[in-house]
């Protein structure tokens, strides 16, 4: 914080080249600079989103995210395999300790199958979610007329806000805090990148899911209405 000569109030000064910690090379160790963007993401995001708007390029973004998904796919693989090895464990051997070693056996199998085929299809889904997630935002940013930035500032939010998704390591809970926290790091991410309001950058965020949901419904509701019709069709012929 520096005092200003004119006003003499405190205004906050963040000193450094455009972008973050990720963006920039030479700063630091690889590590080091994943760890410090990961951390100011998800506890500083208005100063950190506002750092993020000033820097430029895809790449650098999209391998965080990938980071971010590939960690989150392995949790997910290893839970699964764990999970299902204790249950197929519990109905051959019920509490007998002995059958541990075994039981060790069948979580590891399916698990290293599953973290292979993670490997191999995470960067895809990831990217291609991305991309579509990237595209329903700045859609409705323009559509509010709040599309300030480019379409590159839109990724770079959203791959920047993929952080709180390492809480997948938290059984059960961890990945719906990790949804939400998220969300409001998205709508952070696109206010301080657009330079709107926090009230148009909520609407992007939650209007795609919104849309969502009602298509959902009428789907279910077109497929129940067909349903109902053939069996009074059927019951009229009868």
């Amino acid at each position: 914080m520096v005092i200003c000569p004119s006003c003499k109030g405190q205004v906050r000064v963040e000193e450094g080249a455009a972008g973050c910690t990720w963006d920039l090379s030479g700063k630091g160790t690889w590590a080091n600079a994943f760890l410090e963007t990961l951390r100011r993401s998800m506890f500083e995001p208005t100063s950190f989103f506002r750092r993020v708007s000033t820097g430029q390029g895809w790449t650098r973004p999209l391998v965080f995210a990938l980071i971010i998904a590939m960690v989150a796919f392995a949790v997910t693989a290893a839970y699964q395999a764990g999970f299902s090895a204790l249950e197929t464990g519990v109905k051959m051997y019920g509490a007998d300790v002995s059958a541990w070693p075994f039981m060790a056996y069948l979580a590891a199998v399916p698990f290293w199958i599953m973290l292979i085929s993670s490997v191999a299809i995470a960067p895809v889904l990831t990217a291609v979610a991305l991309l579509i997630q990237t595209t329903l935002y700045h859609l409705c940013l323009m559509l509010l007329g709040a599309a300030r930035g480019g379409f590159t500032k839109t990724f770079r939010v959203v791959c920047y806000c993929a952080g709180p998704q390492v809480l997948q390591i938290i059984p059960f809970v961890g990945g719906v805090v990790a949804s939400v926290w998220q969300i409001v790091l998205a709508i952070i991410g696109l206010k301080e990148a657009h330079q709107t309001s926090y009230g148009r950058s909520a609407v992007a965020v939650f209007l795609p899911m919104i849309v969502c949901c009602l298509a959902v419904v009428l789907t279910i509701v077109a497929i129940a209405g067909g349903v109902v019709a053939a069996i009074a069709t059927s019951g009229q012929q009868m």
